[in-house]
């Protein structure tokens, strides 16, 4: 992969037909947008009218500032030029030592001697220098000026994306915007595996975007702009997936019939660096469940132990003392209108699942209760998903409100690394509401265990 990136400048939009010059500066850019020197590029020129050459060599080594500067003249042509006037396009490329490339392109206008030639210029940026070919975002930023390199506010500009139709990218959001007050028009352009030709070779094809603007003359001007696509880089074979679930949110589905919990997954390498377009498979496998009852009941211990003998804290029936008591948590039965000395146990039994065995039902109710659902646009109703730039993906799980702390799950993630398979988990006993629990203990949505038996 070559490290560098190139940009293309000239000194002239336009050329006119009567034969002219302009001189085009190619600068070799690092990833930290400083020059490059002592590297050869090259300059391609493609006229179809083949009236364009370079005066000069078309291989120069760039200076101290990463620039070489080539001469550009146009010949004077003969005949009549019939509307839209093609453009001439200028290449340049940069090869390192292990023969990787980057190129840029860029377009230059010609005009005929009696036409206006285009009074608004384009200038591109991208927010990276290299795409991911399996997945990618990138911000194009277009600013418009005049000729005399003053930003221009109010100006229409449409970017396209010549391949698209191959290359599976595409304009989130319009492709016609207005230029804001400082002449800067933003879009967002998107690279989806998924909607790539079969066979495309994105890699070595790049993306190339073109914008277009046109002056008070309607005079169009256009440029491109050309991004690496590089391939994704193989992760180190040793890494590591963490799952982790909200520990203190459980939400609520608008009906009242299921929760939902948010969590988030984490993919690392060895280093702890974050391995980014990753594609994981999630699973949920349950892993214990409780046959037993939520009680309503003296929970708080009604006997004051200071007095000798022991007193009463209040007076039946209690209510002040009284809350929801879980399975196997302690309470203060009532004999009679008096409340036990000890307390006794709420008993539950724990069952165990064997997924090599089980039915995944007890006593014909379904212990399989959570699902995967979608809680954004790029993460829709599947167990399928791939990490951002982070290394990361977010998700979202429902259950049935009925089912909340009597089942236990095994929430996974698993990937292949360089073809070695790893996965992580997380175990989550299925969390409630406690704003469910009616204050009186006359509701609770999970009072009684749906399941009566271990036998799965």
């Amino acid at each position: 992969m070559n490290p560098y990136h190139l940009s293309i400048d000239s000194n002239r939009v336009s050329l006119s037909s009567d034969g002219d010059t302009a001189l085009v500066t190619v600068k070799l850019l690092d990833a930290n947008e400083g020059g490059v020197a002592n590297q050869t590029v090259n300059l391609a020129i493609n006229d179809p009218r083949s009236s364009t050459s370079i005066n000069g060599a078309s291989e120069l080594t760039t200076n101290e500032f990463g620039e070489a500067v080539f001469e550009v003249s146009m010949k004077k042509l003969t005949g009549t030029l019939t509307a839209p006037i093609a453009p001439i396009t200028v290449t340049a490329k940069q090869t390192t030592a292990n023969g990787a490339t980057t190129t840029q392109t860029s377009q230059i206008q010609v005009h005929t001697p009696t036409a206006l030639a285009p009074q608004l210029d384009l200038k591109i940026k991208a927010s990276k220098d290299k795409l991911n070919v399996r997945g990618d975002a990138v911000e194009v930023s277009v600013l418009v000026t005049d000729m005399d390199v003053s930003s221009q506010a109010g100006k229409a500009v449409t970017l396209t994306i010549p391949q698209y139709r191959d290359n599976g990218a595409y304009i989130r959001g319009a492709s016609t915007l207005e230029s804001d007050e400082n002449g800067w028009v933003k879009f967002t352009v998107v690279l989806d595996e998924a909607l790539q030709t079969a066979g495309y070779d994105f890699v070595n094809q790049d993306l190339t975007v073109q914008a277009v603007v046109k002056d008070d003359q309607n005079t169009e001007r256009r440029q491109s702009f050309v991004m690496d696509v590089v391939p994704s880089e193989v992760p180190n074979a040793i890494g590591s997936i963490a799952v982790s679930l909200n520990p203190t949110t459980t939400g609520s589905t608008d009906n009242g019939v299921y929760y939902t919990k948010e969590g988030s997954v984490q993919v690392v390498d060895v280093d702890g660096k974050p391995i980014a377009n990753q594609d994981i498979v999630m699973d949920i496998r349950p892993t214990r469940y409780v046959v037993g009852s939520w009680i309503y009941a003296i929970a708080k211990d009604p006997w004051d132990r200071t007095q000798n003998p022991v007193e009463l804290k209040g007076e039946f029936p209690f209510e002040d003392l009284k809350d929801w008591v879980g399975p196997n948590a302690d309470f203060f039965p009532l004999s009679g209108i008096t409340p036990s000395l000890n307390p006794v146990q709420n008993f539950a039994t724990t069952c165990t699942i064997d997924s090599a065995t089980t039915t995944w039902t007890a006593n014909g109710q379904a212990l399989r209760v959570v699902r995967f659902i979608g809680d954004s646009d790029s993460n829709p109703y599947t167990a399928s998903y791939r990490t951002d730039e982070l290394g990361r993906f977010d998700f979202k799980v429902e259950y049935p409100k009925a089912n909340a702390h009597w089942v236990t799950v095994e929430i996974g993630a698993k990937a292949s690394l360089a073809q070695t398979p790893i996965r992580g988990y997380t175990s989550f006993t299925l969390s409630a509401v406690s704003s469910d629990y009616a204050s009186d203990g006359s509701y609770a949505p999970n009072q009684v265990s749906p399941y009566t038996t271990c036998t799965n």
